[in-house]
């Protein structure tokens, strides 16, 4: 029998966020996951907007565990600080907006329980809800998809997707490096190094158009270089 995971490690990358940062995370702190213990921990990555005064009134009625960058480090560098403070046996990124639905993480948890994958992803191809916000970003996340079974094998078809949820145990031997986006096909590339099972879940999702900080081709060209380093060097990379 599979062992319950008795606590779950949101991670949230905060960026000048300030529209929505605090509806998603009163979305995730009313989150009903049966068994699970929720952690919360919210990187402000150097916001210049009403971000820190968010948090700072959130926390006073909600756990929640902040931690601040002096100055914008980018999406992969967040990450990489919430990683460091985690304890969850099972841990989840998630963006400042609703982009992604918080109503998705239950079918994640019961997949990844019931699979024993090392990681499941939530993706946007296989799903009749997802909402891209032009040709330009699904096209973009298919090709690179496309190249991560080229270049890795396996069958994921959302490589970029926001959702990952991810053992804690898979992480091990794992080191990142990359400070903006290029943290996707660079925790995918290893994960896959290293033979991690990965499953993938349709999820829903709504791209929005303001505010993105994303930009498709700059990022888009990091994350192939990115893939195809780690498929040069492969396990050569030092840690």
């Amino acid at each position: 029998m599979i062992s319950m995971v008795q606590r779950l490690s949101l991670i949230i990358p905060a960026y000048n966020e300030a529209d929505t940062l605090q509806a998603v995370i009163r979305a995730l702190h009313a989150l009903s996951l049966p068994e699970i213990e929720k952690e919360i921990i919210v990187v402000n990555d150097g916001s210049t907007d009403t971000t820190e005064k968010i948090l700072k009134q959130l926390q006073q009625t909600i756990p929640l565990r902040v931690y601040v960058h002096a100055s914008n480090k980018g999406k992969g560098a967040s990450i990489r600080t919430g990683l460091v403070h985690a304890t969850g046996d099972l841990i989840l990124f998630h963006d400042a907006d609703f982009e992604y639905s918080p109503s998705d993480i239950m079918n994640m948890v019961k997949c990844i329980r019931e699979t024993n994958a090392d990681a499941v992803y939530g993706t946007r191809m296989n799903s009749n809800h997802a909402r891209f916000a032009s040709s330009l970003q699904r096209g973009g996340n298919w090709f690179l998809s496309f190249v991560t079974r080229l270049l890795y094998g396996g069958d994921i078809s959302d490589m970029e997707t926001g959702y990952k949820l991810l053992k804690r145990s898979a992480l091990q031997g794992i080191c990142l490096r990359e400070k903006g986006f290029g943290i996707e096909p660079e925790l995918t590339a290893q994960l896959l190094l290293q033979n991690k099972r990965i499953v993938e879940i349709p999820l829903s999702f709504r791209a929005r158009t303001q505010g993105k900080k994303l930009r498709y081709v700059r990022d888009g060209l990091r994350a192939g270089y990115v893939l195809l380093k780690y498929r040069v060097k492969g396990s050569r990379i030092p840690p």
